[in-house]
């Protein structure tokens, strides 16, 4: 077995590793959000949130507003604190073409 890639505190997953978690997918649409989230970068939970907020996907681009990456207790109660939703500091994610047919595919 090949030894791991740990860049800092994070371990990379090795293509023959993704392989294997998106066959052992139950389903089509659980592949799509593999993909989606290898293709995007995104947090399984900032994909959720930009799933609920649309507007958010601009064309080629994505603008996760910074109320969107907090993590932790701040991440779960998110939704409540409309002074967070206020501010303008965004995280924008320039997608390729692989990515925004991906993110079609989840839309559609």
């Amino acid at each position: 077995m090949p030894k791991p890639i740990i860049k800092g505190v994070v371990r990379v997953l090795r293509p023959t590793k993704y392989e294997l978690l998106w066959k052992g997918a139950r389903s089509q649409e659980n592949q799509t959000r593999l993909d989606a989230l290898l293709l995007t970068g995104l947090r399984y939970v900032e994909a959720q949130r930009l799933q609920q907020n649309e507007e958010w996907l601009d064309g080629r681009f994505i603008h996760i507003p910074e109320y969107a990456q907090e993590e932790g207790q701040a991440a779960t109660a998110w939704t409540m604190d409309q002074t967070k939703r206020q501010r303008t500091h965004d995280r924008p994610l320039f997608l390729q073409d692989q990515a925004a047919s991906v993110l079609e595919r989840l839309e559609s």
